[in-house]
């Protein structure tokens, strides 16, 4: 009953905790990645 429960209010925030966490730090880890590619990028930029 509790599963259904919470499988219906399926938020973005709940389905990643119910990521496993060596998933949730790939995540991190992509994220973060993303980031510095985009800093890197504006400064690639703006030495044009």
């Amino acid at each position: 009953m509790k599963r259904n429960k919470s499988a219906e209010k399926t938020t973005s925030m709940e389905r990643e905790e119910n990521v496993p966490k060596p998933l949730k730090s790939i995540l991190k880890v992509g994220s973060s990645i993303r980031e510095n590619h985009n800093s890197f990028a504006t400064l690639l930029a703006k030495d044009e």
